[in-house]
C-alpha cells in the first residue's frame, strides 16, 4: 500500500490513489491501520509484561464521522470508490471507518481474542486551524466554501490545542480507570 500526498487543492475532492482506492479512505483509515500494524508485535509482547502500563494505540478520527452516508457498509471496493459522494461525505466516511475499525476490527478481532492488555482509542481533535481548512473553498466553490472556511477558522483550535485529545488518550491514567 502506498501512502501518498496530494496537491492541497485536490484533497477534499474524490480521487483514487495509485492502489485504486478512494484517497480519503486509504490515507485516513487504511494508512493509520497499516502504521498501527507495524509495531503491533512489540505492543502485543509489551502488553504481557507484569506490572507494566498497558500500551495504547490512538487513532485520529473526527466528529465529521456523522457526515458519512447512512448506507455505508464497507463491503466492497466499488462501495468505497463511490465518486458520487460529496467531499464532506467522503471525509466523514473515512473517519467513521476509523471509529468502527478500532472498535470492531482492532479491539474485538485482535486485542480481545489475544487477551492483550492494550488500549485502542479513536479521538476527535476538534476543528483545528491547519492548511486543510482552506480546502473547503475548493471543495465547495463560491460563497459556501468561503463561509465554511471562515467559520472553521473562527472556531478552530490552534495545532497545539488540537493535539490535546490524542495526548490525553495516550498518556492519562484516567483512560485505564474509565
Amino acid at each position: 500500500m502506498e501512502l501518498e500526498s496530494c496537491e492541497k487543492d485536490e484533497w477534499m475532492l474524490y480521487g483514487e490513489t495509485n492502489d485504486r482506492i478512494d484517497r480519503h479512505f486509504q490515507v485516513n483509515w487504511l494508512g493509520q491501520f497499516y502504521v498501527c500494524n507495524l509495531p503491533y508485535p512489540l505492543l502485543h509482547k509489551t502488553s504481557k509484561f507484569p506490572n507494566t502500563p498497558a500500551p495504547r494505540i490512538v487513532f485520529e478520527s473526527s466528529e465529521q464521522h456523522r457526515a458519512a452516508p447512512e448506507e455505508v457498509h464497507f463491503a466492497s471496493l466499488d462501495e468505497i470508490n463511490n465518486d458520487k459522494l460529496s467531499p464532506t461525505e467522503l471525509y466523514g466516511r473515512s473517519k467513521l471507518a476509523i471509529i468502527l475499525g478500532v472498535k470492531y476490527g482492532l479491539v474485538e478481532r485482535v486485542i480481545k481474542p489475544n487477551k492483550d492488555n492494550i488500549y485502542a482509542l479513536s479521538v476527535h481533535p476538534g476543528a483545528v486551524n491547519t492548511a486543510m481548512q482552506q480546502q473547503w473553498k475548493e471543495a465547495y466553490p463560491g460563497l459556501t466554501g468561503k463561509l465554511i472556511t471562515t467559520a472553521m477558522l473562527a472556531v478552530g483550535r490552534d495545532v497545539e490545542q488540537g493535539s490535546f485529545s490524542a495526548l490525553y488518550a495516550a498518556s492519562s491514567p484516567d483512560i485505564e480507570v474509565k
